[in-house]
């Protein structure tokens, strides 16, 4: 449970805090903080400071833990509190642990060319810091990771790994540059600070323009040479 906690409380590289940044210099390493608007910072992740998540191990028999973030300063702060036993307590809950009600599979996020591109305008130190605070044990510990087939709604233009007109044997199917460049990289990385397994799988966004009906890889639009034909929607 605790584990599962950690990973449910994603947070977002950026997060709004309080414009004092009075928590600033609580961090073992302090952030830099970025007025955004009025009332409002942003830590930014750089060479020396990226957000990490305290750890969530399990805690001694009557005690629970409660992570907060909040605009008042507060960042992933962890507090053990132990559960009260007051006679004036109104709500209980009854926890069933024997009934299952859904399985998850994990948490995670996507390597897309957008990603890609805006992490690789880092600095190497940053970067590692970057991946660092989403896969390794010291961040989100994420063990999910989407890969888009070809290019997306996230890619600076379209692309298939077949863009050769007929060849519907896909003899011709390869890879793109993007995918050495902005994906695989990162997801190289990411498997490198790991500690946990991590899951990735593949979304297709688009069949190649050639095998539909409009030569179109955005918007809706149908496949060639079809039984039946088969509505497909793009970016």
């Amino acid at each position: 449970m605790a584990s599962l906690m950690k990973n449910y409380l994603s947070f977002v590289i950026v997060i709004f805090v309080s414009f004092k940044c009075s928590f600033c210099s609580l961090l073992d390493t302090p952030c830099s903080p970025l007025i955004v608007k009025s009332g409002y910072i942003v830590c930014v992740c750089n060479a020396t400071y990226c957000d990490t998540f305290p750890s969530a191990d399990p805690v001694s028999k009557g005690n629970y833990v409660v992570f907060t973030t909040s605009q008042s300063g507060l960042r992933a702060n962890k507090q053990i509190l132990p559960i009260s036993k007051s006679s004036k307590t109104t709500t209980v809950y009854h926890i069933k642990l024997n009934e299952t009600r859904q399985s998850i599979l994990g948490f995670g996020g996507a390597f897309t060319d957008a990603a890609g591109i805006n992490i690789a305008k880092l600095p190497a130190a940053a970067q590692t810091k970057l991946i660092n605070s989403y896969y390794s044990k010291d961040g989100l510990e994420y063990t999910i990771g989407r890969v888009p087939i070809a290019s997306c709604d996230f890619s600076t233009c379209a692309y298939s790994y077949d863009d050769v007109p007929g060849d519907f044997n896909l003899s011709q199917f390869s890879l793109a540059p993007e995918d050495f460049k902005y994906k695989i990289p990162f997801i190289r990385s990411a498997l490198s600070v790991t500690s946990r397994p991590i899951k990735f799988f593949a979304s297709p966004w688009s069949a190649p323009a050639w095998m539909k009906t409009e030569h179109n890889m955005t918007g809706q639009d149908f496949l060639k040479n079809m039984k039946k034909t088969i509505s497909v929607f793009g970016a």
